[in-house]
């Protein structure tokens, strides 16, 4: 039976694809079959915690809003930002794009979709036991 490598579990780190890269180039030269990209696996919470950082991140950009607005309700404060942008002269073409009390009631069920699974990365991050 020939020799048989399987798959590895790395997060999203550069140095993770050039050690995979050069991994590849071994065992290649070594008639052991590898696919660099195809047998590395991503890691889920950290793509997880990469996503939901991003996202949330601007919901809460503290340069958009008055030092006083509470950052807790972010959903808010972008539709303040939103409303206040289309209330400009030059943007009077994007009002039709205002949105809706439905609409934002929707994106605050996001913002808690987001935090949710913000928590579940940082459960996933703080266990001792293997999460894939």
């Amino acid at each position: 039976m020939p020799l048989q490598v399987g798959h590895f579990t790395l997060d999203n780190a550069e140095n993770n694809a050039t050690f995979m890269a050069e991994l590849e180039l071994l065992l290649t030269t070594h008639d052991i079959p590898f696919d660099a990209k195809d047998q590395r696996i991503m890691c889920l919470p950290h793509i997880i915690n990469i996503c939901s950082g991003k996202i949330i991140s601007k919901f809460t950009n503290k340069e958009l809003v008055d030092d006083s607005e509470d950052l807790d309700d972010s959903a808010h404060i972008l539709q303040q930002v939103i409303d206040w942008l289309l209330g400009a002269p030059n943007n009077q073409d994007l009002a039709k794009y205002r949105l809706t009390s439905m609409e934002w009631s929707i994106f605050q069920d996001f913002e808690m979709i987001l935090g949710v699974s913000f928590c579940a990365c940082l459960t996933c991050q703080c266990s001792t036991l293997d999460t894939l």
